[in-house]
């Protein structure tokens, strides 16, 4: 797993490094939905071929960890004519474009940040031929996904600083010494030693929505702490004691039945190690359920393991989205740079 890290991150360098001025300085906010991709072909016609297909099998690969499936990225696709005179397309906040040139004799991945909009991410890839567009993409493709992934996280997070929930994240820079983006449409809804919960509520006519955000810490031990076992042990632990449902005696635990729990790991320059996991909550003794994503991270200042969690409950509609927005969330935290006392 850290060998395959690395060969990203090394894949990652590669692209910007490739690029020239990427960073932009227009003023025009990025358009688009949470997960639409925009992408520009050199015509109609490759779009519905080969290259298509290629750009169409990889970024519509279903989300891991949903209840029911949901693509990656909602696809929109313009041909370079009609991308370069309308304004919103070259305003939107995430695009591929992609360009046959026969005088390329070695394939060019450019990257610009925030050329024509804030913040956006505008990825160029030219090659000679369709056949070399679509082996050059088979290189690059997780690059320039993660790229992709991190622009949505900040369009959240610019989003989250306008009307932050001031409350919550000072009572979590207290609690556990770290820096978080929280919106404040998010309320505490129990608080305990070394536990905050804090939820959401959406309401519809038909079906509320709840999107719940969970923080607990426990003294380092040892690396164990970081396996995948060991991680649904205590997250299980937390939902009997602290998460509680509507009907008397129930409560939060993982499920692993039909979409078992994933976890990967990653370094950030922020937080250090982690490891982060995917899957399926239930609510035992009741009927709800549905994703969670959970950040374990070392504070090495405090010797403590920090578990931070993002749940949605949208029984019947969809959650991909909501996800991403609340992973947002978690990666805007950053340990403080003095510890606090509870």
């Amino acid at each position: 797993m850290i060998k395959n890290l690395n060969l990203l991150a090394c894949t990652l360098i590669i692209i910007l490094l490739s690029s020239c001025d990427n960073i932009g300085t227009t003023g025009t906010k990025a358009t688009g939905g949470t997960s639409e991709l925009l992408i520009v072909t050199d015509t109609p016609e490759q779009w519905q071929g080969l290259v298509g297909d290629s750009l169409k099998a990889f970024f519509s690969n279903y989300v891991y960890a949903l209840p029911q499936p949901e693509p990656q990225y909602d696809l929109l696709n313009a041909s370079i004519k009609k991308f370069e005179n309308n304004p919103l397309y070259i305003s939107h906040s995430t695009i591929l474009i992609v360009h046959a040139d026969k005088t390329v004799a070695t394939p060019v991945v450019d990257v610009k940040k925030n050329q024509w909009a804030s913040p956006q991410v505008v990825v160029t890839m030219i090659a000679s031929s369709d056949s070399a567009l679509i082996s050059a993409f088979g290189q690059y493709k997780e690059a320039i996904d993660e790229l992709f992934k991190k622009n949505q996280f900040e369009r959240a997070q610019n989003l989250y600083k306008i009307s932050p929930a001031k409350e919550a994240e000072t009572l979590l820079k207290s609690k556990f010494n770290i820096d978080i983006m929280v919106p404040g449409s998010f309320s505490i809804a129990l608080k305990a030693n070394d536990f905050l919960w804090l939820r959401q509520a959406i309401h519809r006519k038909k079906q509320d929505t709840e999107l719940g955000l969970v923080f607990y810490q426990r003294p380092y031990l040892d690396t164990a702490q970081f396996g995948l076992k060991q991680i649904l042990r205590q997250r299980d632990s937390i939902g009997f004691s602290f998460i509680k449902g509507p009907t008397e005696g129930s409560y939060m635990a993982t499920s692993t039945d039909v979409i078992p729990p994933v976890r990967e790991v990653s370094e950030s320059q922020e937080t250090g190690y982690r490891a982060i996991t995917r899957g399926l909550w239930m609510m035992k003794k009741d009927f709800m359920g549905g994703p969670f994503i959970t950040y374990t991270l070392y504070n090495k200042k405090q010797n403590k393991i920090l578990t931070a969690e993002a749940y949605a409950y949208n029984p019947n509609g969809e959650k991909r989205n909501f996800m991403i927005q609340l992973e947002a969330i978690l990666q805007s935290i950053r340990f403080a740079e003095e510890p606090k006392t509870n």
